[in-house]
């Protein structure tokens, strides 16, 4: 099946048979595709070298290269790969997912797999592309047996996290799943609560939904992500500038 068939068929699951191209903003419509020609950036990386410099003072490449070689919590000597963020340096669409996966680990990238099939289709229903946003997660190693990330580990890898986020400076964030939404937002409150309203962390509008993964083992739940996607398309739209 093609991403665009698995798209189409995403979007009956969740009861959408019109087109989505146009998305209603209250008394206004907008194009998706305006809104995916402003979230796209000039992606120009540089090559990766390696620096012996703060975090905050490299760049997205050389921070993966030093991340890779991180040694600040136990995972370190359990993991395959660090999987550090991946996407457009300047998106203004920020994805936060949960640990590293044995996949992602396996690869040393993230969402891959077909809990990438199903990010990917998740963009594409709003008329996006994984090359237009940016995407890491809340903890870049694999825990043991997919277990929760312990606190010390995330309050480890929140120095990558926060370096990214600074870097790409995004306008929004989305976060997805209950491992990422509450180890970002320091909160015990179940995901369903912390779904459908705005939060915020270092300044930035944050979204709860739920992960890629959990729709895999969920279908019912797609429905929900796609109104979280056009809450989040709203509101990006709201915040970039008028052209």
């Amino acid at each position: 099946m093609s991403k665009i068939d698995f798209v189409e068929t995403y979007l009956r699951e969740i009861g959408v048979q019109t087109p989505v191209s146009l998305v209603r903003l209250g008394n206004k419509k907008s194009n998706a595709k305006q809104v995916t020609s402003q979230i796209l950036g000039n992606v120009s990386l540089p090559e990766s070298e390696l620096k012996s410099a703060p975090v905050n003072d490299l760049d997205l490449p050389s921070m993966a290269e030093q991340a890779r070689q991180c040694q600040g919590c136990s995972l370190a000597t359990s993991r395959q790969h660090v999987v550090f963020g991946q996407g457009n340096p300047d998106a203004h669409l920020l994805f936060i997912g949960e640990a590293a996966n044995s996949l992602e680990d396996q690869h040393g990238e993230g969402l891959v797999g077909h809990v990438g099939d199903m990010f990917d289709s998740m963009l594409m229903a709003i008329g996006l592309h994984r090359k237009q946003v940016y995407s890491l997660n809340v903890l870049q190693c694999l825990p043991p047996n997919h277990r929760d990330p312990k606190q010390d580990e995330l309050d480890a890898c929140r120095v990558w996290l926060d370096a990214q986020l600074d870097k790409v400076s995004p306008k929004v964030i989305c976060v997805m799943g209950r491992v990422a939404a509450q180890g970002l937002l320091k909160s015990n409150t179940v995901l369903h609560d912390l779904r459908g309203e705005w939060h915020s962390y270092r300044g930035i509008p944050v979204w709860v939904s739920y992960h890629p993964a959990y729709l895999l083992r969920s279908p019912k739940a797609k429905k929900k992500v796609w109104d979280d996607l056009l809450v989040i398309q709203n509101r990006l739209v709201d915040l970039l500038p008028k052209t």
